[in-house]
């Protein structure tokens, strides 16, 4: 127990409630297993309460359909990454598992995707929006031809796979290029009520704008691999 705390004590006291939250959670489990199945000690020592609470709820981010439109008209923006912040508005997948993709995973014929290997091991399959179809066909065509079925499908301007380490301050970068910092100044910045975009924000903008176009849970999980109605609902901005 004193190691825990140890690690909890040690944590930047700038860290977000949730954060220090999953923290907690990921030592609780780590004991949890060294009980069972490693059978290295008798019992946990992580008593009632050690985990902390999460906190008040901060408002979160999302992209309107407009601003979604003028980021993927901005030639300012690489293609590559451009491509990829519109697969991942339009698809609901998470930002690991699209840059997992690989051309094997995608039917351009026939316009659809699998996703074996995903977060939560439940392989998923489902119909891909024809516009997305049609920016991966031309894209290939045009910039990847000798691309084999292996290759990852979203790559970065240099062809090498996009690093997830300073992902949201790239699409920051790339939303200040439509000069949204003055139109919409609280995607830039956290406070004590809203917290700043994220590249998963994009995920709940798909999820926002398929429930305001009418399309079921079903439909969304799909596409998302979200197992309940409640999970869908943390994701509705």
């Amino acid at each position: 127990l004193d190691h825990c705390e140890q690690v909890m004590r040690a944590l930047p006291a700038d860290l977000a409630p949730a954060t220090r939250r999953n923290i907690g959670q990921l030592v609780a489990r780590i004991l949890t297993m060294a009980v069972y199945p490693l059978r290295l000690i008798e019992r946990s020592p992580i008593p009632s309460g050690f985990v902390p609470t999460a906190g008040k709820l901060k408002a979160l981010a999302y992209l309107y359909p407009d601003e979604d439109r003028r980021l993927m008209a901005c030639t300012k923006v690489p293609l590559q990454y451009r491509l990829l912040w519109g697969v991942l508005t339009r698809e609901g997948m998470r930002a690991s598992e699209a840059l997992g993709l690989t051309w094997a995973d995608v039917d351009l014929g026939r316009g659809a995707l699998k996703l074996d290997k995903n977060k939560t091991d439940d392989p998923r399959a489902w119909a891909l929006s024809a516009g997305v179809t049609d920016a991966l066909r031309v894209y290939r065509e045009r910039y990847r031809p000798e691309a084999s079925p292996t290759d990852a499908v979203l790559v970065n301007p240099h062809g090498q796979p996009h690093s997830v380490h300073g992902m949201a301050d790239l699409l920051r970068a790339h939303l200040l290029e439509l000069e949204l910092d003055h139109e919409r100044p609280e995607l830039f910045t956290t406070t004590a009520q809203r917290r700043r975009i994220r590249v998963h924000d994009l995920r709940g903008t798909f999820v926002t704008i398929a429930l305001a176009n009418g399309r079921s849970e079903s439909w969304i999980s799909d596409r998302t691999g979200h197992r309940s109605s409640q999970m869908i609902a943390r994701y509705k901005r």
